[in-house]
């Protein structure tokens, strides 16, 4: 029994009469897939986790959205929306779509950035039930699905589609890859995740807009070089960091750790009525 054996999907939860409202809304099989009464089209879905899923489903965790259950259910619109700047981004998104679930999402170019967009009553609830993301508002809901932690191609799939989502690529006296979100639970589990992998991350949290961020920091030319060969960026991004490195590695700059020596990145300190004010890395309750 091969890995993607072992961990295979319990997709009993697709089919769900309990769930199901309205005589055209019931999900059944349908020869390999899966289709819902009144409609002919048939979706495939995945039967275990792969890397491609894994970075499809971390673009949706970045920058993707599901509508909330009771607004679908009230229209009987399953609507599940990406947003992203780079076309090259959506073009990976789109296609890894279709050969996943079958599924052609529509795009629309919205002058600085592109929206993708399809109504899939199977990918929604496979998205919401299988992998859990969570349906309207997500922010502070996020985590790694189980199922992705077992294969670390798979678990590096799904870091490589959240940082191209919501990633960047910090260059001051020394290059770092940045990854800033509203989850709490969702960053000290990359942490964990960067820090098995041989990488010496740090966490912090900070005030931005009222808001609580948190911020997950590689720095240092050694652990950038590591990051673009383990995981990476789909995109420009990853042209971006190639062309990064490369500039740093012909100025001859020192390898490992980062010039700069305070505690906490100069991208940190936020600007406050009273001056700047650095916030500190986060202890194990997550209280700083």
């Amino acid at each position: 029994m091969d890995i993607r054996e072992r961990n295979a999907f319990d997709l009993a939860s697709l089919v769900d009469p309990s769930y199901d409202v309205g005589a055209y809304a019931r999900i059944r099989p349908r020869g390999e897939g899966y289709g819902v009464r009144g409609s002919r089209h048939v979706v495939t879905v995945p039967r275990a986790p792969s890397e491609k899923l894994a970075v499809l489903f971390g673009l949706v965790c970045g920058d993707g959205s599901l509508t909330s259950y009771a607004t679908a259910a009230r229209q009987g619109k399953w609507r599940i929306d990406f947003a992203e700047s780079d076309p090259a981004v959506i073009e990976e998104y789109v296609h890894l779509t279709k050969e996943l679930f079958g599924v052609s999402p529509s795009v629309r170019n919205r002058k600085r950035w592109y929206e993708a967009y399809y109504c899939s009553k199977i990918v929604y609830r496979f998205y919401s039930r299988v992998l859990g993301h969570k349906m309207g508002k997500k922010t502070g809901s996020l985590t790694i699905p189980d199922s992705f932690r077992n294969d670390s191609r798979v678990l590096f799939g799904f870091l490589r589609g959240l940082f191209t989502a919501e990633g960047s690529i910090k260059v001051e006296r020394n290059v770092r890859v940045a990854l800033e979100m509203q989850e709490p639970l969702l960053m000290r589990q990359m942490e964990s995740v960067l820090s098995d992998a041989t990488f010496h991350p740090h966490l912090y949290s900070y005030p931005r807009e009222g808001r609580k961020v948190y911020g997950l920091y590689i720095y240092g030319l050694d652990e950038t070089r590591l990051f673009h060969r383990m995981i990476g960026f789909v995109g420009r991004k990853g042209l971006r960091l190639s062309k990064v490195i490369n500039q740093f590695e012909r100025r001859g700059a020192q390898p490992g750790k980062a010039r700069w020596r305070s505690k906490t990145p100069p991208s940190v300190a936020v600007k406050h009525s009273n001056g700047a004010r650095p916030i500190g890395p986060l202890d194990g309750s997550g209280s700083r």
